[in-house]
């Protein structure tokens, strides 16, 4: 359960940074399209493209902050089945400490 865990978070993580690798390569296209201006005619052309840009960003945006809160439960439980473990592993040790004591 915990290797499942881990492998999820790797997963989640690596999810992650694709989105934000190409929220990052979005900003760059569209500083780039900005920064080479726009001539008089493709201002009604241009505004419509912004709109769609802007939902893609926020999408992108969505999607990060989806896996994000993804990793954060995948880490609680995780922390929990790790809490859980420990405490089978202390009664075992309990109950190996009171089997030594018996035999002697």
């Amino acid at each position: 359960m915990l290797r499942q865990a881990r492998e999820q978070k790797g997963r989640l993580l690596k999810d992650r940074d694709a989105l934000e690798a190409r929220t990052a390569q979005w900003i760059d296209l569209e500083k780039k399209r900005n920064q080479e201006g726009e001539k008089p005619g493709e201002e009604a052309v241009a505004e419509p493209d912004i709109k769609v840009t802007d939902h893609k960003y926020i999408t992108v945006l969505h999607s990060v902050h989806s896996a994000r809160l993804g990793l954060r439960e995948q880490e609680d439980r995780s922390t929990k089945a790790v809490d859980d473990l420990g405490a089978v592993l202390e009664d075992k040790k309990a109950k190996v400490s009171e089997c030594r004591d018996a035999l002697r």
